[in-house]
């Protein structure tokens, strides 16, 4: 008879750690999908202020020729 109750606590011990897997796995997921949130969105800003930083040197750029040329 006393092997019930260890079985007993043995599947409420298996279903204890499974349910606390189950709940890691499910944090790990939300944790990685905000992560890479962050990231696309570190990368979109990353990538406007190259593109403002180019467009500023193509300005100064045309505005040296202007000078140049004698039209500035």
């Amino acid at each position: 008879m006393k092997i019930i109750p260890m079985l007993l606590a043995a599947l409420l011990a298996t279903g204890a750690a499974t349910a606390q897997a189950q709940d890691g796995s499910e944090r790990s997921w939300q944790y990685n999908a905000e992560f890479r949130a962050a990231q696309k969105e570190l990368r979109e800003k990353r990538l406007q202020k190259q593109q403002l930083e180019a467009q500023a040197q193509k300005t100064d750029r045309s505005k040296c020729a202007e000078r140049k040329n004698g039209n500035g």
